[in-house]
């Protein structure tokens, strides 16, 4: 369970980071 988890946190992670930052750009 422990990597499907972290699996969903990376995913909602790059899913809000890029909306509500828009530094994101430097990232990619």
């Amino acid at each position: 369970m422990s990597n499907a988890w972290n699996q969903t946190r990376r995913i909602k992670r790059l899913a809000v980071v890029p909306m509500t930052t828009p530094e994101y750009n430097e990232w990619w």
